[in-house]
């Protein structure tokens, strides 16, 4: 067993976890809460333990230390990232803008439990239960400090800052002990400890603390009695008495009410994929990040080759519909050489009649899809249409390019990347979102793999070519 074989088999645990799926969705939204990441934590730190103990004895000696040292180091990359948007978040709820503190890495900590796989002079027993507990447990305080270095550092700027413990359902007895809701800085001296397999959900949250000028009666040192202005707390319920906002709805006619709803239609970039939301437009690159992987420029002199166009003679079995697509295709990078803009077309897969174009976009790294497209789409029966649009990033199909193939129902998807090569893909039957295939290029793109943008799309092809009957081929 390699470590990539750990390292997938945790990453298919994580993301077949309903809990953990439906919290991720809830970070992606906007309404997830720090209760929430705590729970979030606890469930994917145990099944990372678990998964290490269970393989820690299939590899190799040399490799466990490196390999625990490079999973922690993503999992408390991963804490981070998620709870500091989850606490954007909640931070924009109340009008707080204060950035998130990253905590420092225990590098020593880590360092040593990582090392203490490699001991030969324990058994593997020993060794598998280490990996288990000591993992589990460092991965979870990665975001009990996150917890900490935040509300403490928010309570000494002014904010009001409670931390809460709660223990599992089966509390052991010193857990108990130290469970409850405090005031930062008056917590017990064992709150943020936890012993083996610890359940404990931890959290905090934290609130502005309003003043207000007040006029105090008093009696100065002549005996007069005199008024002066003091600062005192104000709590919520006196604030919003204070500001005494009257609300009055607006009244809309059926008119108007008609046209607001067709404006907010209108501005709707997704829809819903078996309860998964999903932008439908096809892009070159991951989360419109700007990593082209060459030169945006295209060899207008190779397009017109024999080998460049000997490619498209393979992707279908209609030569009238093949010399279509390549005819496009020369055209599309032709027209967008030099740029990050893509064009596309829809190319009907039994007469090879373009019946849809967009060649106008101006989303760098996408397709904005016009009347052309969407009249074309509505006109004509499901997987009857071919979709063609350049990649300037010269990166392979892309988990946007599956989603819109799927959505959309194209019998087929052509990419002609600027550096001259062409792919076609197909989505399978089983859905997934754009983000899920992009968080898989990530995981392979990270320092256990250390691929390139493009390089790791194929490895991601690859992957759900297998698991969710994507098609995708290279023409020579």
């Amino acid at each position: 067993m390699t470590v990539q074989d750990v390292d997938n088999a945790f990453r298919k645990k994580a993301e077949s976890n309903v809990k953990l799926y439906v919290i991720r969705k809830k970070i992606e939204n906007g309404t997830a809460t720090m209760e929430d990441m705590s729970e979030y934590s606890n469930i994917l730190c145990k099944l990372l333990g678990k998964t290490l103990g269970e393989n820690i004895s299939g590899i190799p000696e040399s490799e466990r230390a490196k390999f625990c040292e490079w999973l922690l180091r993503n999992q408390y990359e991963d804490t981070n990232e998620r709870l500091a948007t989850v606490q954007r978040f909640l931070d924009k709820k109340q009008n707080i803008h204060i950035a998130a503190k990253k905590p420092k890495f225990p590098a020593e900590r880590v360092r040593k439990a990582a090392h203490s796989l490699e001991d030969k002079t324990v058994s593997e027993e020993v060794i598998q239960r280490r990996a288990e507990n000591a993992v589990a447990n460092i991965a979870n305080s990665f975001h009990d400090d996150y917890i900490k270095e935040n509300a403490e550092f928010r309570q000494n700027a002014g904010l009001k800052c409670h931390v809460t413990r709660i223990g599992a359902f089966e509390c052991c007895a010193w857990c108990a002990e130290v469970a409850g809701r405090y005031e930062v800085g008056r917590e017990p001296a064992d709150f943020w400890r936890r012993h083996d397999k610890c359940s404990c959900r931890m959290d905090y949250e934290n609130q502005k603390v309003h003043q207000r000028l007040r006029g105090v009666r008093r009696i100065n040192e002549k005996g007069e009695e005199v008024t002066t202005r003091a600062w005192e707390v104000e709590s919520e319920v006196q604030r919003r008495q204070a500001q005494r906002i009257e609300y009055k709805p607006t009244r809309l006619n059926q008119e108007q009410a008609k046209a607001l709803e067709n404006e907010k239609l209108s501005r709707i970039k997704g829809l819903t994929i078996a309860g998964k939301t999903d932008t439908i437009q096809e892009s070159g690159t991951i989360d419109k990040r700007n990593n082209r992987t060459s030169e945006n420029t295209v060899n207008l002199e190779y397009l017109k080759s024999d080998e460049y166009k000997s490619k498209f003679k393979q992707i279908t079995n209609n030569t009238k519909v093949n010399q279509q697509i390549y005819k496009q295709a020369k055209a599309q990078l032709t027209h967008r050489n030099g740029t990050d803009l893509e064009d596309m077309c829809l190319i009907d897969s039994v007469t090879g009649q373009v019946v849809g174009r967009q060649s106008e976009s101006q989303s760098a790294y996408g397709v904005d899809y016009n009347n052309s497209l969407n009249n074309a789409i509505t006109n004509h029966a499901p997987y009857t249409l071919i979709s063609l649009h350049n990649h300037p990033t010269n990166n392979p199909p892309t988990g946007s390019d599956l989603v819109s193939n799927a959505v959309h129902k194209y019998a087929l998807g052509i990419v002609a990347t600027h550096d001259g090569r062409v792919f076609s893909y197909k989505a399978g039957e089983k859905p997934f979102t754009s983000s899920f295939f992009n968080s898989r290029v990530d995981k392979y793109r990270g320092m256990m793999y250390n691929l390139s943008e493009s390089e790791a799309i194929i490895k991601a092809l690859d992957d759900f070519a297998e698991e969710y009957g994507v098609e995708w081929s290279e023409y020579k």
